[in-house]
C-alpha cells in the first residue's frame, strides 16, 4: 500500500485490519482445487506491505473512484474485497463494470456485483487461478471449487 501524504495514518492501519477481515471472509473460507480426488484449500495470506509487492494500490485521503490500484481511506471493507476480486482475475458484474468479453454475467447476489451488501465469491471469480494452475500441474481434471456449509 502506497498511502499519499494526506493520508491519516492512524486510520489506515485501523482500516487494513477491517479490510483483511473482508478479504478473509470473502476468498478464504469455502475455495478448494481438487485435483486427482483431493481436496486441497486455497488461501490467500494478503500482505500489505510496500516491500515488492504483488500489486501496487495508492491509498488516497479523498475522492471516490475506486479500481485495484487506487483505493480510499474510507472504503468499506466489502468494495476492498471486490478490488481484490480484480487482483484475482475476476470480472465486474454489474452493468457499466468491466465485463467479461467472453461471457459476461450480471450477478448482484456477488462479491463483483455491484451491492455492497454481497459478498458471495464464485468459483467463476477464481477461472484465472484455475487455467493457471491446469497448465502448471498439467492436468485438465483439476477444478476449483465452492463447498458451502463448511469452512476451512
Amino acid at each position: 500500500l502506497l498511502p499519499t501524504p494526506t493520508v491519516n495514518r492512524v486510520l489506515l492501519e485501523k482500516n487494513i485490519l477491517s479490510w483483511g477481515d473482508a478479504i478473509d471472509s470473502v476468498w478464504n473460507k469455502y475455495f478448494f482445487v481438487i485435483i486427482e480426488g483431493e481436496k486441497i484449500p486455497i488461501i490467500f495470506k494478503i500482505k500489505f506491505t510496500h516491500f515488492k509487492p504483488h500489486h501496487r494500490v495508492v491509498i488516497h485521503s479523498a475522492g471516490w473512484a475506486p479500481n485495484q490500484h487506487n483505493w480510499y481511506i474510507n472504503m468499506p471493507p466489502k468494495v476492498v474485497a471486490h478490488e481484490i476480486g480484480h487482483m484475482l482475475g475476476a470480472y465486474d458484474e454489474y452493468r457499466g463494470g468491466a465485463l467479461s468479453y467472453k461471457k459476461p454475467v450480471i450477478d448482484t447476489s456477488s462479491i463483483m456485483g455491484s451491492k455492497l451488501s454481497a459478498s458471495q465469491a464464485y468459483p467463476r471469480h477464481l477461472a484465472l487461478l484455475e487455467h493457471e494452475l491446469v497448465n502448471y500441474f498439467e492436468n485438465n481434471q483439476l477444478k476449483v471449487v465452492r463447498v458451502t456449509g463448511i469452512s476451512i
